[in-house]
């Protein structure tokens, strides 16, 4: 299991992470919004240690 984001994702899940002021799943789906899709699936799940 990678570390290198352990101190910033102790209690939250990276896609929730911001970088440059926005939240990694936000610009994910932003850019998924773009393509003629007809419906985007997010599966939420957190290893626990």
């Amino acid at each position: 299991m990678g570390r290198r984001l352990g101190e910033f994702t102790a209690d939250n899940t990276k896609c929730m992470l911001p970088v440059n002021g926005r939240r990694l799943i936000d610009r994910m789906l932003g850019q998924l919004s773009r393509l003629a899709l007809s419906r985007i699936i997010v599966v939420k799940t957190r290893l626990q240690p």
